[in-house]
């Protein structure tokens, strides 16, 4: 049973129920909003999650009617996103950078440089052909977006800004590699991202235990 799945530019995120969850029906508003609350503010960078689904295994209430709603609502939504960082953090947590498909018109003999500088922007030609009638050919590539920018005032520089560019979100890509190495590229990434948000430490899994 999915009790909850949400869409964003192809970045699913769900929740579902698996097995016998008692009062689940009492509870589902509460996790789900657990669940987005989570899911909205990844425990990694503060990002949003995607491509994660949650499975909801077990759970029990205290359903003594002392408990006020209020306060009832207040437990299982903090629990709930408790629960799903520290699952998240236990499993391949990976960071995703937005990729472009780029599109560049450029003469033959700036083919090599082109194809070069995409290289070096951690970007991939996917091909280039000659275009019909012209002295241009069409080169086609994904390229990173944060990496975009300075790609095209570099080459634009350099070719005498004999080329035409032009370039459109295609899809997510996992950054390797692990993030949770503080020392990786990944992870001083991370690091930096908090720090600029100003945001605390990142937790450790160990963070989320309770102690009984």
């Amino acid at each position: 049973m999915v009790v909850c799945n949400v869409e964003e530019e192809t970045g699913e995120r769900s929740i579902a129920g698996v097995g016998v969850v008692e009062h689940l029906t009492e509870i589902k508003e509460f996790v789900v909003a657990g669940f987005q609350r989570a899911s909205e503010v990844g425990p990694l960078a503060g990002e949003k999650m995607r491509g994660v689904c949650f499975e909801l295994c077990d759970a029990v209430i205290d359903d003594r009617d002392s408990i006020l709603r209020d306060e009832l609502e207040r437990q299982i939504i903090e629990t709930a996103e408790r629960c799903m960082h520290a699952a998240y953090l236990s499993a391949t947590p990976c960071l995703m950078e937005p990729m472009y498909l780029v599109e560049i018109q450029a003469i033959e003999c700036d083919l090599e440089l082109i194809h070069q500088s995409i290289y070096e922007k951690c970007g991939h030609v996917l091909e280039d052909a000659e275009m019909p009638g012209t002295l241009f050919y069409n080169l086609k590539a994904v390229l990173p977006v944060m990496e975009s920018f300075e790609l095209f005032t570099n080459l634009r520089d350099r070719t005498s800004g004999q080329i035409f560019q032009q370039a459109v979100f295609d899809h997510w890509a996992i950054m390797y590699p692990d993030p949770l190495d503080a020392e990786s590229e990944v992870g001083k990434l991370v690091k930096a991202t908090r720090r600029r948000k100003g945001l605390e430490e990142m937790k450790q899994l160990s963070d989320y235990e309770d102690e009984l």
